[in-house]
């Protein structure tokens, strides 16, 4: 046999805890054993389309006039997107994951505090100190409220 119940009220990204007790017809009672599950966090309403992006690493050359003795290599991540979304984009949280394999090395966070409106394009160039175990850069987005912007490749 099998039940399910729905529940309801659940607050978004939490860590809940259940046991389940139950009775059958002949007053017998039976008590699950511990279980948890977390609600998935709330996806922002945002859309953005991207238009391209492209990793690499980048060197710049010493220059003793600026006080750098030595080159200096960064990992970066640059392209463009586009807002799909209806509304004003208020302010833009964009993070480079720096990865070694399925293993995140690194990360590195730009806020774009300028708005976006519906159906234009921004570029972003977002750069950090070169890790050479990295084999791989992605990028996400987040709104003002740190909730994930659903990206969608053109």
């Amino acid at each position: 046999t099998t039940h399910s119940v729905t529940l309801s009220g659940l607050e978004p990204n939490t860590f809940y805890h259940y046991r389940v007790k139950s009775m059958d017809r002949a007053g017998n009672r039976a008590l699950s054993g511990d279980y948890t599950f977390v609600t998935p966090a709330p996806k922002s309403p945002y859309v953005l389309e991207l238009q391209w992006s492209e990793w690499g690493r980048r060197t710049e050359s010493a220059d003793p006039s600026l006080g750098t003795v030595s080159a200096r290599t960064y990992l970066f991540i640059k392209g463009s997107a586009r807002s799909n979304s209806r509304a004003t984009v208020r302010a833009l949280i964009c993070t480079m994951n720096c990865w070694k394999g399925s293993i995140l090395v690194k990360y590195e966070t730009y806020v774009y505090h300028s708005p976006i409106l519906p159906g234009q394009v921004f570029n972003f160039d977002i750069e950090t100190a070169d890790d050479p175990s990295v084999d791989k850069v992605t990028i996400e987005f987040a709104d003002s409220l740190g909730q994930e912007i659903q990206v969608i490749e053109k």
